[in-house]
């Protein structure tokens, strides 16, 4: 009876732990000037991360966010910044793939012509992609097995790793809707 009270205990406290760490999952919680728009964005997600012995990285950034314009539903955006040793275009239009675990195949779209930018580590890029919530609420139900970007010299298969995306993205969506269900004032964390 004390192991069965000691576990139920210890499952108790991992989902209170997960239900504050939803709300510390957001980042930055803006409103512009005229309280309009509102911008809302999770810790971003390293998928991998390689240091060469020249101090060249190559690496994948996912970051998850959420603009909402006052009387209108929000926008959600899944963009990955890419950094590597060779230079990259990405013209708008061109898709990212989401494969999951059902098989079902998920295609977004980058949202504006991308090309890479020198940095002293290697050549950077960020691209953006618009998610629909329906998207979202299948992921939520769902593994991400890959992606792929389609990009103007081929496709690029991002390295996934140990890393659950699926849970990124749901825990994401869930910590933004709960920001966006409260407003937002000047006091707030004061």
């Amino acid at each position: 009876m004390r192991k069965i009270s000691l576990l139920l205990i210890i499952l108790f406290a991992g989902c209170l732990h997960s239900f504050s760490q939803n709300e510390n999952n957001v980042i930055t919680d803006n409103t512009s000037a005229d309280g309009n728009v509102r911008y809302i964005g999770v810790k971003d997600l390293t998928l991998y991360q390689d240091i060469s012995n020249d101090y060249k990285i190559n690496s994948a950034i996912l970051l998850f966010s959420c603009t909402k314009y006052k009387e209108e539903e929000p926008l959600f955006t899944l963009s990955v910044s890419i950094t590597q040793n060779h230079y990259m275009i990405v013209r708008k239009g061109r898709k990212m793939l989401i494969k999951l675990d059902n098989d079902k195949v998920i295609e977004l779209e980058n949202k504006e012509d991308k090309e890479s930018e020198y940095e002293t580590y290697g050549k950077m890029i960020m691209l953006s992609y618009k998610i629909p919530v329906e998207y979202i609420k299948e992921i939520q139900s769902q593994k991400i097995l890959k992606m792929r970007i389609d990009t103007e010299e081929g496709y690029m298969d991002l390295r996934l790793g140990n890393n659950d995306v699926a849970a990124y993205i749901s825990n994401g969506y869930e910590s933004m809707i709960g920001r966006l269900s409260k407003s937002k004032n000047i006091y707030d964390g004061f």
